[in-house]
């Protein structure tokens, strides 16, 4: 849910030129790919920055897209011990 929202959201700024917003978005396409085939590797987690840039770029100006940020990777972090 929270991935299909922060896409959502990413697609506001396709049109503006900013670095962070571009990679965002290729974290958040990197982190599908990963999890739609399993488990992400350490690897995999260390290369996921999004709740980072997303406190420190977007807390003020868009509170509930950074929150969803910070969630997706947390999410992501902890996939392996999800209770699916």
């Amino acid at each position: 849910m929270y991935y299909a929202k922060a896409m959502a959201e990413t697609a506001k700024y396709d049109n503006v030129d900013w670095d962070v917003m571009r990679s965002i978005k290729r974290q958040l396409e990197f982190m599908k790919n990963i999890v739609e085939r399993g488990s992400p590797s350490p690897e995999d987690v260390s290369r996921i920055t999004v709740g980072l840039l997303a406190i420190r770029n977007l807390d003020d100006s868009s509170p509930e897209f950074a929150s969803w940020l910070v969630e997706l990777e947390g999410g992501f972090r902890h996939w392996s011990s999800m209770p699916w």
